[in-house]
């Protein structure tokens, strides 16, 4: 049972992002106490006109509050003890049309003769408000993949026809989904995120509502299937090429592969949803290792060094405030 001090507490801030001037007077917050283990719900408060003070969980390495508006979560940062946490809630109601793609990220994990492909695709939404899911986008996959695992609620995507239909819920800045599947030794991938703005016909598995302004219904529910028409906006486009050789590259050549290349942030949850600070990633790339130490594709060695390293750079970023107006300069 984690116990309470009050000793120190955080100070807790709500704004609007959609509209400044309009704070509800009473919101619900969570408080989590962030360990070693991540992050675990401690306890429940009101939030009164956009302010309040709340007790830290006695032990936690830092505090991060989410404050519930609608039927959707905003996260502050990660606070060390008698910090000022602040989180911005957001209006529904933005559309696809206002999504373009900031980065696609690839790594590569050896299987027996096979490869692990996890692909992380940045979307940035440029308004003001949030894309609450309604509307689709459509992602092509390779032909021969399988053990598809997408990172995110089964209602949220359909796979049909070699092509990965979503329903995003992003909000205002960068949000980030992933997925991975498995791939023969030897390929070559040319990766293309161009949905077309075509008619195509697919048929959503039972129970799955996909609805929103870019679909039309193209025939009657049956058994097995619904028949939609789908229509993706142009302005998602990212075009990346992944080659890959023979599948005889040795295990330490694929783990500089990895290394050089994009390490995959994963929207794990509670904090990580808008910013990407130092710390959102780090803990993110806390959540990618643990995915891959649990499917069996990193060794116990190199997930205890990466998680020690990962944890020691955490408590690092946590025991330092940054300068304010310092920015992010990708590497």
């Amino acid at each position: 049972m984690i116990l309470f001090t009050l000793i120190s507490a955080i100070t807790l801030t709500v704004e609007n992002g959609t509209e400044p001037a309009r704070v509800p007077d009473t919101l619900k917050a969570v408080i989590y106490s962030i360990g070693p283990e991540g992050g675990v719900p401690v306890e429940t408060t009101l939030v009164s006109g956009g302010k309040a003070q709340i007790a830290e969980p006695q032990g936690a390495q830092a505090v991060g509050v989410e404050v519930i508006y609608g039927k959707n979560s905003f996260f502050s940062d990660p606070v060390k003890p008698g910090g000022q946490a602040k989180v911005v809630i957001y209006e529904g109601g933005g559309s696809l049309d206002q999504v373009g793609v900031k980065q696609v990220n690839v790594a590569f994990t050896t299987r027996g003769d096979t490869f692990v492909v996890v692909e992380a695709l940045h979307l940035v939404n440029k308004g003001n408000r949030i894309i609450e899911g309604k509307d689709i986008m459509a992602l092509p996959l390779p032909k021969g993949y399988s053990d598809f695992f997408y990172m995110g609620p089964p209602e949220d995507y359909l796979l049909a026809k070699d092509t990965l239909y979503l329903r995003p819920q992003l909000l205002p800045g960068v949000s980030s989904m992933a997925f991975s599947y498995v791939m023969p030794g030897s390929f070559t991938y040319e990766r293309d995120i161009t949905p077309k703005p075509e008619q195509m016909l697919i048929y959503a598995e039972p129970g799955l509502k996909l609805s929103g302004k870019n679909l039309v219904s193209k025939g009657d529910t049956t058994i097995g299937g619904m028949p939609v028409g789908l229509y993706a906006p142009k302005d998602l486009s990212q075009a990346i090429r992944i080659k890959v050789g023979s599948g005889k590259r040795p295990p330490w050549l694929l783990a500089l592969l990895v290394a050089a290349g994009a390490i995959v942030v994963v929207v794990v949850a509670w904090f990580f949803i808008n910013k990407y600070t130092r710390r959102q990633r780090v803990l993110a790339d806390l959540g990618t290792l643990e995915f891959l130490y649990e499917r069996g594709e990193v060794t116990e060695e190199e997930y205890r060094e990466q998680k020690a390293e990962l944890l020691a750079e955490l408590d690092r970023l946590l025991s330092k405030r940054e300068p304010e107006g310092e920015e992010e300069h990708p590497e």
